[in-house]
């Protein structure tokens, strides 16, 4: 699994790390942060939640998860 954040578009508001389930995301120099990938149970909340669509997330047959 990989989970990208793009540090461009991420406006640090956090949604990432409340949302999360399995705590995947921290904050980090402002920014979220996938600390724990590895957590990651592909339930996508971080995903539909990030206002600004800065989550990828790439499971491990290739797949690519993000906003439409």
């Amino acid at each position: 699994m990989k989970i990208i954040v793009d540090t461009d578009k991420c406006i640090g508001c956090g949604t990432c790390v409340a949302v999360c389930p399995n705590s995947v995301y921290e904050m980090k120099n402002g920014k979220s942060n996938p600390a724990h990938p590895e957590k990651c149970v592909l339930c996508q909340a971080c995903i539909m939640n990030c206002p600004v669509g800065a989550i990828t997330i790439i499971d491990d047959k290739g797949n690519k998860y993000s906003q439409k």
